[in-house]
């Protein structure tokens, strides 16, 4: 009896540290989705401020306003204030600064690989007889082959 009623206190405590853990888990969850949520909404405000600021100017070339040109000063200050406010909550949290980070990693490989194929490429068309000899070529593969069952 004793011992059923110690497992009984043990699910329970394990149950109970399970259901906190999970509460922590959600709560940080919440708080990256407000986030998410701010850094969206901050971004599109961004984003309309430039656009009209680029409508400014476009005026301004046109029709010769003053207002138009200090609006779009005005506009571009407001954007170069909101960039900095965004870089700043980005890279103060360390989940965003660690998907910058294996972005621009993969970004670096991509290139990478890229400039080795290009140099590849260039090496082999300019010394190469293989593009220019047709029987040193690639030869066409047999469809009977390719569509064949095995």
């Amino acid at each position: 009896m004793l011992g059923a009623l110690l497992l009984i206190q043990i699910f329970l405590g394990i149950t109970i540290y399970n259901e906190w853990i999970n509460q922590n888990k959600l709560n940080a969850l919440k708080a990256d989705k407000e986030k998410a949520l701010v850094l969206r909404t901050m971004s599109d405000q961004t984003r309309n401020d430039y656009l009209d600021a680029q409508w400014q100017l476009q005026t301004y070339f046109i029709k010769r306003e003053v207002s138009a040109l200090d609006k779009y000063f005005d506009l571009m200050g407001k954007v170069i204030t909101q960039m900095d406010t965004l870089r700043e909550i980005t890279f103060e949290h360390n989940r965003w600064q660690k998907l910058m980070q294996v972005k621009q990693k993969k970004e670096k490989e991509i290139i990478g690989l890229k400039e080795a194929l290009d140099s590849l490429i260039t090496q082999y068309s300019a010394d190469s007889k293989f593009f220019s000899d047709q029987q040193l070529s690639f030869k066409a593969y047999p469809e009977q082959e390719v569509f064949a069952r095995h």
